[in-house]
């Protein structure tokens, strides 16, 4: 099974082709997702309310939402984290026929 995001595949790779290296790439892909997790925090955490705001159609939904992340969104972390994969993902549709695959319509 490969995993599922792209820097965990890359990390693989690069220490499979530099194998006496791979005590420096950790440490490296290690540091630079803390920092883009702090990044996007630090964005998150100014603008998020705003930028959710301007562009919800229902806010009394969203202050429901917001209230329940409030109120049980460190136990909705702890318990994700303790799962062995990420949970599946609701399905979307694409934004356009055709760019992503779908089953196929035969007749």
């Amino acid at each position: 099974m490969l995993p599922g995001l792209p820097n965990q595949l890359l990390l693989i790779v690069l220490s499979t082709l530099h194998p006496r290296r791979w005590w420096k790439l950790v440490p490296t892909f290690a540091a630079a997702t803390g920092l883009g997790a702090l990044l996007l925090t630090i964005a998150v955490q100014s603008a998020g309310t705003r930028l959710l705001e301007a562009i919800a159609v229902d806010t009394a939904a969203l202050r429901e939402v917001a209230h329940g992340i409030d109120r049980y969104g460190l136990w909705i972390l702890i318990g994700l984290s303790l799962l062995p994969n990420t949970p599946a993902q609701p399905y979307w549709p694409a934004p356009w026929p055709g760019c992503l695959p779908g089953p196929s319509r035969s007749p």
